[in-house]
């Protein structure tokens, strides 16, 4: 029997799921996640215990069941900066880490103000996004920032485990503080400006699309054969979606 397979990576836990083709529920698991905070306001994780918890639920998977199609979702603004080789240079940022005040403000002031980084991307820079820990790094940990090759959110990262395939998508590229949502694209003058290389972001697909198929050696250790994994969504916008939020004027609580 073919099933559908979701993973959200959370901030306390991984979480599996798996549908049947009309969308009923078949089974849920999770495992359990860690957090270090290694100083005042911070919030780190380490990326590897995500992949054992990923590779442990997908390894339970029943048997008799194939997985067509894996979908991702997972914490969003979360920074995972990678090497050429693909190797974490560093734990994790999460979301609700606020080390990176400073950076806001002195990046709002580069670009010309709030009202100017509104226009530029339909968001301020807030501590807890992804940009600002970008340029946290390259004050405090230059040796790190000098081997970045990509910078990755936490779902991404997983999904470029999974497929090797580079990519993130609409909904956590928008929480980036670096993405134009009306325009949908990397802001490409914002990142000039405060000098931080738009090649380390990664390609950027609707939350639909195929992010790309599970690696051969995947393939074969759970015994799926040719499984298709989508981009998905940041947790936030893809709760929403589930709710039924989908149109100007709705809204949840």
């Amino acid at each position: 029997m073919d099933v559908y397979l979701g993973l959200d990576i959370g901030t306390t836990n991984i979480k599996m799921i798996l549908a049947d083709g009309e969308g009923k529920v078949i089974e849920s698991r999770s495992s359990p996640l860690g957090i270090s905070a290694p100083g005042h306001g911070w919030a780190e994780q380490d990326p590897e215990d995500w992949w054992t918890g990923v590779t442990e639920l997908l390894s339970s998977v029943p048997g008799k069941v194939r997985v067509a199609g894996i979908g991702l979702s997972g914490q969003m603004h979360t920074l995972v900066p990678v090497d050429r080789e693909g190797r974490v240079l560093r734990k994790a940022i999460l979301w609700c880490d606020q080390r990176t005040a400073a950076e806001c403000a002195e990046a709002e002031a580069l670009l010309g103000g709030e009202s100017r980084v509104v226009e530029m991307t339909g968001n301020l820079i807030y501590p807890g996004f992804t940009l600002p820990k970008i340029l946290w790094i390259r004050k405090h940990e230059p040796e790190i920032y000098r081997k970045i090759a990509t910078c990755y959110i936490a779902k991404d990262y997983i999904g470029w485990r999974l497929t090797g395939e580079r990519a993130t998508e609409w909904s956590d590229a928008s929480g980036s503080a670096c993405w134009d949502v009306s325009a949908r694209k990397w802001r490409s003058d914002l990142l000039s400006a405060l000098g931080v290389d738009e090649g380390w972001l990664p390609p950027v697909k609707g939350s639909a699309e195929i992010r790309g198929i599970l690696r051969p050696e995947l393939a074969r250790r759970f015994g799926w054969g040719e499984t298709k994994v989508i981009c998905g969504g940041a947790d936030n916008a893809v709760s929403a979606f589930g709710l039924g939020v989908a149109s100007p004027g709705d809204c949840m609580i």
